[in-house]
């Protein structure tokens, strides 16, 4: 007997006045004839089968408006009754902002004329010098990458620097590595990209074509995001043209699917094309970041997503990289967007020239690195490629810091390709640096050693060391999971100003397959029914003490709806033993201008990702870090 599944619009209580497309995905495993037959049968229309998953096709009702506010839940049922359907979901358009920020006018960089002088590795950072690389390459741009190469404006900023030039040095370019760019479109014939350009991995999906040139009609440049992406990491070195890729001999795709009506169906079959082949996927896009706005993948994205992590790159899992979030300055924060939430995602914040948060830049427990990026009025932006061969050194915001992480993961794969998605993740846990970025508070020291922040993640991204450690690396176990129902006598009584808490004890699911004994991503799932959902602040504490607040308030959002099922994630407890007293502390945060009020919270889980044996790297554990005063 076959279990059928009907996926209605739950999306509603995130998006109220969301409209429903007349189009439908339909999972029928008996192959393409017989889901013609079956649209057939029904009176719809067959389009055509989804590009990323066997037996999944789109239908279109005949006779049925494109967009309708409500859904058309009794077509749904009907489809999902029909004997050869499994599975099937009407679709509902989802909006998605490009997260590059045009804010602050840029000071252009002037050159310096003092003495180049040896780098260092620690005492370094403010040692006042010009850069040791100024004419390694002959694109003039290259100067003005900053992040690459220490160019600074000011001898009174900073040394500024991923360490990706020593990998250059040694020969590893990026060479083998494909990208795919997620965006709205890539201008393939561009002076800069056209030689590292891979057709086979690239697609328009909004125009159902092989072609992802954006399109610019009008001049504006508005579709300008995804090159302006691909060029961070592939411009070609040497050449005389624009700037140097940060893996400037890997190949990208471009997948385009922010020129039009975007869906959970759209997203998901760019998410997973060709996966085999993909090694990273860069996603410089999200749900508004509006702090308004509360979004989980839908159920075609999360397919997406796992397949990729479980049949990407001959099963190591292909790399999906976020940017987390342009929101700050509006009240936002990444606990709200399910993209950063997701284990199988790799979210990248901003750090600014001088080492310090961008007004910008959203913070949650679900961050793992950061990189450089745009910052404050007077900072350095991001130079790359642009529209009609042109180039650009303004390019800004996580947008531009999520490419530059996924270059240096290309580098690393090149130094070791049987790295999987989440030996990724540690190298980035084990290697990201705080001192660089150690001017800002919000550090903490972890139960295992490691330091986080809400803001940076594990901290800045440092090439050569990830390359250094990856070369010899050890595969980390098989992944556990460990998921625990918490069982309360009633709901929790929520008041505005009041904290209420809740422990519980734990093993971790000692004695079974799915014993966790060091941690890599905590999860929280659970239900609010609050008058103001931008007012629930949630902290967790684990049993090495180690505090991290999951959700933060945001005081914009207003939405009466709450939270329904909603899941949180933390990294902060990374490699923790999370055998012991767990404590979880809610309140409504008492915000300004709005009333106080009451609510319930309930049917908290709990999630325990991570390993029973002991990655090979942890011998070597606590591990050390360059010394630095943290900012109180």
């Amino acid at each position: 007997m076959i279990l059928r599944l009907v996926i209605l619009a739950y999306f509603g209580y995130f998006m109220a006045d969301a409209t429903h497309l007349n189009m439908w995905v339909a999972h029928i495993p008996e192959g393409v004839e017989t889901a013609k037959r079956v649209a057939r049968d029904l009176g719809y229309e067959y389009i055509r089968p989804l590009k990323s998953f066997d037996d999944h096709f789109y239908f279109k009702k005949i006779d049925h408006p494109e967009r309708s506010k409500r859904e058309s839940a009794h077509l749904t049922m009907e489809l999902a009754q029909h004997e050869k359907v499994e599975w099937v979901s009407q679709q509902t358009p989802t909006v998605r902002e490009k997260r590059a920020y045009k804010g602050y006018a840029r000071k252009r960089p002037t050159t310096t004329t003092t003495t180049p002088a040896p780098k260092t590795s620690d005492g370094g950072m403010y040692s006042w010098m010009a850069s040791n690389y100024d004419g390694m390459f002959n694109d003039p741009l290259w100067s003005k990458q900053w992040y690459c190469n220490d160019y600074r404006t000011s001898s009174r900023k900073p040394v500024s620097d991923l360490n990706v030039v020593p990998l250059y040095q040694a020969g590893f370019t990026g060479q083998g590595v494909k990208l795919a760019v997620i965006d709205d479109g890539l201008e393939i014939d561009h002076p800069d990209l056209v030689n590292n350009y891979d057709a086979s991995i690239s697609y328009d999906f909004n125009e159902d074509d092989d072609d992802p040139t954006p399109r610019d009609d009008d001049g504006s440049g508005s579709n300008s995001h995804g090159t302006r992406c691909g060029g961070e990491i592939v411009m070609q070195a040497n050449n005389s043209i624009c700037g140097v890729g940060i893996a400037y001999n890997a190949k990208v795709g471009g997948i385009k699917i922010l020129d039009g009506v975007t869906s959970d169906a759209l997203e998901g079959e760019a998410l997973a094309y060709m996966c085999k082949n993909v090694d990273i996927y860069v996603s410089s896009w999200g749900p508004p970041d509006d702090a308004k706005t509360l979004e989980y993948p839908g159920e075609i994205v999360t397919k997406g997503l796992l397949k990729g992590i479980t049949k990407g790159r001959n099963g190591l899992g292909s790399i999906f990289t976020f940017a987390s979030g342009n929101g700050k300055h509006y009240g936002d924060n990444c606990a709200c967007d399910g993209f950063v939430q997701s284990i199988y995602t790799i979210a990248i914040a901003s750090a600014s020239q001088s080492g310090k948060t961008t007004y910008y830049g959203e913070r949650c427990s679900a961050i793992m690195a950061t990189t450089y990026s745009s910052g404050n009025k007077g900072e350095e932006q991001v130079a790359s490629v642009d529209l009609h061969g042109k180039c650009t050194v303004s390019h800004t915001g996580t947008s531009a810091a999520a490419p530059i992480a996924a270059g240096i993961i290309a580098l690393i794969l090149e130094v070791n390709p049987n790295l999987g998605w989440r030996d990724v993740q540690h190298l980035l846990a084990a290697t990201s640096e705080v001192y660089p970025l150690s001017k800002n508070s919000g550090w903490m020291k972890n139960g295992f050693g490691f330091y986080v922040s809400p803001d940076f993640g594990f901290g800045l991204m440092n090439a050569y060391n990830m390359a250094a450690m990856a070369q010899n690396w050890v595969n980390v176990p098989d992944q556990k999971k460990c998921q625990l129902s918490i069982g309360l006598s009633s709901p929790l009584e929520l008041t505005t100003g009041e904290i209420v808490s809740f422990q519980f004890e734990t093993e971790a699911c000692a004695g079974t397959v799915n014993e966790v004994k060091y941690l890599e991503h905590v999860q929280v799932k659970f239900d609010a029914d609050v008058p103001y959902r931008g007012a629930v602040v949630i902290d967790i504490t684990s049993p090495s003490g180690t505090k991290t607040r999951i959700l933060d308030s945001r005081a914009p959002d207003f939405s009466t709806v709450g939270f329904k099922g909603w899941t949180l994630t933390s990294l902060h407890q990374w490699g923790e033993n999370p055998t012991g007293t767990w404590t979880l502390d809610i309140k409504l945060q008492d915000i300004s201008g709005i009333d106080k009020g009451t609510g319930t919270a309930d049917n908290f889980v709990f999630t325990f990702w991570g390993t029973s044996d002991m990655p090979n790297h942890y011998q070597n554990f606590p591990r050390s870090y360059d010394s630095f005063n943290l900012q109180v």
